[in-house]
């Protein structure tokens, strides 16, 4: 798309999004599809193939994980992604290596300062990038707020 600029490819993109997530029905069944797009400009991100390709994944990356379903490619996306993506390689090797500590946590109630129980927390000290935290994730539910009482 030639001399298209961020914001008109954005705009592609929402269309292209709109289109791809429209519900299809077929023999009485609705499907409906997932998609993210990463948007990448030739010489803006990138002058060569590889480059554009590598920033537009990046960009779909960072789309998929914000969750607005469209993203252009910021260079700072860059180095989450690359973690993400070497950290989903190397996870199967680490469990297979048992390369996994368990943490004991006590639990005590604040009034008193008794423990009251433990939480067993499993952690993974990557060779590379250090004490991996457990994912953050909107589909566990919160812990629900104290009355006061």
């Amino acid at each position: 798309m030639p001399d298209t600029g961020v914001p008109g490819a954005v705009d592609v993109g929402r269309e292209v999004l709109h289109a791809l997530t429209r519900p299809v029905s077929i023999q009485q069944v609705t499907l409906r599809t997932g998609v993210s797009i990463g948007i990448a400009l030739l010489t803006e991100h990138g002058d060569t193939t590889e480059e554009i390709l590598r920033h537009a994944d990046v960009a779909m990356y960072a789309a998929k994980s914000a969750g607005t379903g469209v993203e252009i490619y910021r260079p700072e996306d860059g180095e989450a992604v690359q973690r993400k993506l070497v950290l989903a390689a190397d996870l199967p090797a680490a469990i297979d290596e048992h390369r996994f500590e368990v943490w004991y946590q006590p639990q005590a109630d604040a009034r008193t300062g008794r423990v009251t129980g433990m939480e067993a927390l499993l952690r993974w000290r990557h060779p590379v990038y250090g004490s991996v935290p457990p994912p953050m994730s909107s589909r566990w539910p919160s812990a629900p707020a104290s009355s006061g009482r």
